[in-house]
């Protein structure tokens, strides 16, 4: 099967296509996770990205590069103030019945600038409050005067996989299902592997696809120089299947979202992105949840095979209990 040509998009965000929709301006976008800059469709296959500077010059960065085959494809640009209008194909055009899931990768998804702020805020201790076991975690003053930034982003880090995975998915959308939801504290092993079996459907062989895949890519990011000498903050990658019987397009791994890329100051050197973030490090941890995630998605056809036993002993056993209620 032919490898998938690039269909561009930026995120799982911009979604597919309701089912009843039609290709015209009456077509739906569905969103499986939330995002601060706005994507409009322009037409069937082409999107616009409300974005910035940075993110264009990464995308202009991959260009004829051996990580241009896992971004999206950038037509042009156009500034519009402190904006920038990015021109993108929709990846999930390629296929008839997309499901899509955005994963952010990096135990760091705050810029290093955070840390350097120690204004305290009010609101994210509010927002914290509202979070498992986020008011017990509040110690007296911090619910008086509130709590920095970085105390709550690391926080909501830790209650998910990015602290101790380096990776977490943010959205998740299964054709025939709609949106599928993901509790923000999925973190646990065995929880893990029952939600991507749920992403691929109990399908061993497309798990062993997109684990070929995301392989692919550690290989390409551990040999690009332009990588090792960049920190990518908040980044994510984007998977995609059809769920069509044939499937229009083979299942892809897409390196996306921008926003937060930067050079590393060359008196650092290159980052590993596997190290532990150390204020003024650079590391982000992106490559270390990229290895968890490969190791995630080998470990997921045993996962499927436990999940099937599982439901086949639930299965026998209500069939047991009606029985006997029968009798």
């Amino acid at each position: 099967m032919e490898e998938p040509k690039f269909f561009g998009l930026q995120a799982v965000r911009i979604d597919v296509l309701h089912e009843n929709a039609t290709a015209s301006a009456d077509a739906q976008l569905i969103q499986a996770a939330g995002h601060e800059l706005a994507f409009h469709r322009l037409s069937e296959g082409m999107l616009v990205k409300e974005s910035t500077a940075i993110e264009r010059a990464t995308y202009e960065a991959l260009v004829n590069t051996s990580l241009e085959r896992f971004a999206p494809r950038c037509f042009r640009s156009v500034d519009r103030g402190s904006h920038v209008l990015l021109y993108l194909e929709d990846l999930t055009s390629a296929y008839s019945r997309p499901c899509v899931m955005d994963v952010k990768m990096g135990t760091r998804t705050f810029q290093e600038d955070v840390a350097d702020n120690p204004k305290r805020r009010v609101d994210l201790m509010e927002k914290m409050i509202k979070l498992p076991d986020g008011k017990a975690a509040l110690d007296e003053e911090e619910r008086v005067k509130g709590v920095t930034k970085l105390r709550y982003m690391q926080f909501r880090e830790n209650l998910s996989t990015s602290a101790t995975k380096g990776w977490r998915i943010e959205g998740m959308h299964i054709a025939r299902v709609g949106k599928y939801d993901v509790p923000k504290t999925l973190r646990e092993d065995e929880e893990v592997l029952i939600t991507l079996g749920a992403f691929v459907q109990g399908s061993v062989p497309l798990a062993n696809e997109l684990g070929q895949r995301l392989r692919q890519l550690r290989e390409a990011l551990e040999a690009s120089e332009w990588f090792m000498s960049h920190e990518m903050v908040s980044s994510s990658l984007l998977i995609i299947y059809d769920d069509a019987s044939p499937p229009r397009a083979p299942p892809g791994v897409w390196m996306i979202d921008f926003a937060h890329v930067h050079a590393v100051d060359p008196t650092i050197g290159k980052v590993t992105h596997r190290e532990p973030w150390q204020k003024g490090n650079r590391e982000e941890g992106y490559l270390l949840g990229l290895d968890s995630l490969l190791t995630t998605f080998e470990s997921l056809p045993a996962g499927i095979a436990r999940e099937a036993t599982r439901q086949a002993t639930r299965r026998a056993a209500a069939e047991a209990t009606q029985q006997q209620a029968q009798q």
